[in-house]
């Protein structure tokens, strides 16, 4: 029953938002009675916290299936890109959005994940040397930082503050500007065996 509501619970805060779903709607939308909720969860909160942490780890074992099936590291960060550009993961930016806003502490706490997070992009950056797709001189450690930072930016700072109404194409959305970001920062890092593989992909996605 605990596992049932917080998967339950994820799916109800990406489609309605944090601050406007209650744990009424919460009770309601899965069927069960609100004391139900409060047997496995003080509150909100708490439920929200148990909520982060398995979206994280969901997220994670996404990410690494989406590295082990790929040919190369390069390949990876493109599908990685373009699963992060689907409608359900611009509605979890936004509740990233949300958490930062109106639960910070839970932000500040999963800040634990960050080393880990780290240290797996620069293995990536390390074999894709190897691989050939990424400049031999590429500072690993370097480059997974501020891979990491960017997209940390931009999707609790900048997400909800973006105009883009001075912009001819409205078609254009914030997860479009995301991907031209990263886009030019992994040619800037990739090799001309790597450039090739970003045209590749750019050809079979446009």
């Amino acid at each position: 029953m605990r596992q049932r509501i917080i998967e339950g619970a994820l799916k109800i805060f990406i489609q309605q938002g944090i601050k406007a779903t209650t744990m009424d709607d919460i009770a309601k939308q899965l069927g069960i009675s609100k004391r139900t909720i409060y047997e496995q969860f003080q509150d909100k909160r708490e439920l929200l916290l148990m909520v982060v942490e398995h979206a994280h780890t969901q997220s994670k074992k996404d990410d690494r299936d989406i590295f082990v099936s790929s040919q190369n590291s390069l390949e990876g960060f493109l599908k990685l890109m373009k699963k992060k550009r689907s409608e359900f993961n611009l509605k979890l930016m936004k509740m990233v959005v949300e958490l930062k806003r109106y639960y910070p502490e839970i932000i500040d706490m999963k800040r634990k994940h960050s080393a880990e997070a780290l240290e797996t992009l620069e293995k990536i950056f390390i074999k894709g040397i190897e691989e050939g797709v990424f400049r031999a001189d590429l500072n690993p450690k370097t480059s997974a930082f501020l891979f990491s930072t960017q997209a940390h930016l931009f999707f609790t700072e900048q997400l909800n503050k973006m105009d883009l109404s001075s912009l001819d194409n409205t078609d254009i959305s914030p997860l479009q500007v995301f991907e031209d970001l990263f886009l030019n920062f992994l040619r800037g890092i990739s090799t001309q065996k790597g450039i090739k593989i970003i045209e590749k992909y750019m050809s079979n996605t446009i």
